[in-house]
């Protein structure tokens, strides 16, 4: 891959992480550029301090989960591991990853779908986390992903995504589509899931 740092005038070609052969996987960009943690699907997560030319295998992320970076707060990053319900965070740019929140629902994709359980951050929001769940089920987190409430209003979410606030609201409108009140649908909350 490439990495620009002055908006594609001049590209530095990234190598790939240690073992990995086609660079295939997740890549979290910290929210001011100075982190990278790859995970590609062939070899264990990485971080890189310069640009994507050298990478340092990361500490406590197993090969297969899913990068996110805190889209405000620089150096940290999250992800989820579903297979025992944890959600592991690092306050060090992507270099180790700890337990923050542990006992959540794990599992397949919900709907026995190819969607995976994952964590989504918020765009502008520090600490605020969205994360869908084996279960089905939609949880929020907004302290930094160390408890999470679930939704009750959302029967179950396949794909989850945000989009510009609406008018007067401060919170960035969320989309998901599953099944709310018994319908299957295609939804949106303009007031942090309170209602769809």
């Amino acid at each position: 891959g490439d990495w620009s740092t002055d908006g594609g005038a001049g590209w530095t070609a990234m190598t790939l992480p240690p073992g990995s052969s086609a660079g295939a996987g997740v890549v979290a960009v910290s929210a001011d550029g100075s982190h990278i943690v790859w995970a590609p699907v062939d070899a264990p997560p990485a971080d890189s301090t310069d640009g994507g030319q050298t990478w340092t295998p990361v500490t406590g992320l197993a090969q297969g989960l899913m990068p996110v970076a805190d889209p405000v707060r620089p150096g940290v990053f999250y992800a989820f591991d579903p297979a025992d319900g944890t959600v592991l965070k690092s306050t060090d740019g992507g270099a180790t990853f700890t337990a923050a929140a542990t006992g959540l629902p794990g599992g397949v994709g919900s709907e026995q779908s190819s969607s995976a359980p994952q964590l989504h951050a918020v765009p502008g929001r520090a600490g605020h986390l969205w994360r869908t769940a084996g279960d089905g089920a939609l949880y929020h987190s907004t302290d930094g992903a160390l408890a999470f409430s679930r939704i009750s209003s959302v029967g179950t979410v396949a794909t989850l995504g945000f989009g510009r606030a609406a008018p007067g609201a401060g919170y960035p409108a969320i989309y998901l589509t599953g099944i709310v009140g018994g319908v299957q649908g295609i939804f949106r909350s303009t007031d942090e899931g309170g209602t769809w």
